[in-house]
């Protein structure tokens, strides 16, 4: 494995970690409030590319569920 291939690895995890902890300690593991607040925040920022894939993923998640 290359170093790039390492460090992109370590900071897909270290993404990771942060990403569930702010779901499981401040949405208490409700994906769903979790990815409508960054959606409402990116129109707010004007990043409608992030909220549209926000809405995307929201969507994905009612189908399994």
């Amino acid at each position: 494995m290359k170093n790039q291939d390492e460090y992109h690895n370590m900071a897909t995890a270290e993404t990771l970690d942060k990403f569930l902890y702010v779901l499981r300690n401040v949405f208490d593991g409700d994906a769903d409030a979790m990815l409508s607040d960054i959606e409402r925040r990116s129109v707010e920022a004007e990043d409608y590319e992030t909220a549209a894939q926000m809405r995307d993923i929201k969507k994905k998640l009612c189908q399994y569920n």
